[in-house]
């Protein structure tokens, strides 16, 4: 085997070997992943939010409405997601499979507030997919059935918003009783256990 071989393989092998920086943790994957989505989706939907508040016409046509429904949800299963585990109550240590940097997270909640979290982030986030979903009714009946805007609106859109919050209510209601919003090893990354006193 050559030097230059032996260069290439050098080369390489630093080049995919992991360095122990913050952008390759697993704090930097909640930081520049989850808070830095979070806090853009939540921006940019107030900022929807904000625009059709100004408008002359408000909430008068029915993409407004279901763009401002869109964007408020949004707005808030955003904030909470964006909490990560800092509304996460003190007692619970929850420590990551790969990186011990997870033990260093901001903890500073009660179980009240972690509950809570799980409430709005489900909530919020489902909601945001029904409304998502009367989007998508709405242009079917518009576009290929010609549907005039006032029966629409008139026949289906308070249906459908009515439909929408309670499927909603009823999943993360039934998710709450189940004890299902709190972090489990079977559906979360971290294994959160509440055994060590505070």
């Amino acid at each position: 085997m050559d030097s230059s071989t032996v260069a290439r393989e050098d080369e390489v092998r630093q080049y995919l070997t992991p360095s122990s920086s913050l952008y390759n943790s697993a704090m930097g994957l909640v930081v520049f992943t989850t808070i830095t989505a979070a806090c853009l989706s939540a921006m940019c939907s107030g900022v929807n939010t904000m625009v059709i508040c100004k408008l002359k016409t408000r909430l008068r046509f029915i993409y407004h409405r279901i763009l401002f429904f869109i964007s408020t949800s949004d707005v808030l299963a955003s904030t909470a997601v964006a909490l990560t585990t800092s509304v996460m109550p003190k007692y619970i240590i929850c420590k990551n499979n790969t990186s011990p940097a997870a033990e260093n997270w901001p903890v500073y909640g009660i179980e009240a507030t972690c509950k809570a979290q799980g409430f709005i982030v489900i909530t919020f986030n489902t909601l945001t997919f029904f409304c998502d979903v009367i989007f998508c009714i709405y242009y079917l009946c518009s576009i290929k059935f010609r549907m005039n805007a006032m029966i629409f609106s008139s026949r289906l859109e308070g249906l459908l918003y009515f439909l929408a919050i309670a499927v909603t209510l009823n999943l993360t209601l039934t998710s709450h009783v189940k004890g299902n919003i709190n972090p489990s090893k079977s559906r979360h990354t971290f294994v959160c256990s509440s055994n060590v006193p505070i």
